[in-house]
């Protein structure tokens, strides 16, 4: 239940960031030859046969977009979780991720702007006494949605494998 209740937290704050930033309407500005920079919290979920219970983890991505609707995107996030088994240590997940990012941008000028994305990375995870790294593959898509001309909340969600 208190997870719920920080994602909700997490959302009502960036209403109030966009509230707090004005109420003009903002374009989208994603253009050729431009980036984007910006931190990031990502609810993770792994398989049952993970045994990892859900955890919030922080990251960082930035993006340069070659032109306005095709960019690349490097992500970096860091978590660390329990074991759903009472008598294993908790899990440290790093991940590392490079991918192809497009927009699905119609005119160019909505305050919503979809996009969809392809990555590939590497994924280490240590429990303090054994570690491991696999390389992964993953799929998302999302939306931004633009305040001002220049900042945004962006929503997204990924599948990894």
């Amino acid at each position: 239940m208190q997870r719920s209740w920080i994602r909700c937290g997490l959302v009502l704050a960036g209403v109030i960031l966009g509230a707090a930033l004005g109420g003009d309407v903002a374009f989208a500005r994603i253009n050729d030859g431009t980036w984007e920079v910006g931190g990031y919290v990502a609810n993770e979920k792994f398989s049952n046969s993970a045994e990892v219970k859900d955890f919030l983890a922080v990251g960082a991505r930035g993006a340069y977009f070659i032109k306005a609707n095709h960019g690349v995107e490097i992500d970096f996030d860091t978590g660390s979780g329990d074991s759903r088994k009472k008598s294993k240590p908790s899990v440290d997940v790093t991940r590392l991720t490079v991918g192809y990012i497009h927009n699905i941008t119609l005119k160019g000028r909505e305050k919503f702007t979809p996009f969809v994305k392809f990555n590939y990375g590497k994924i280490d995870v240590d429990n303090g006494t054994d570690s491991g790294s696999r390389s992964l593959i993953g799929v998302g898509g999302g939306f931004r949605y633009f305040y001002t001309p220049r900042v945004a909340l962006r929503l997204d969600g990924r599948i990894y494998r």
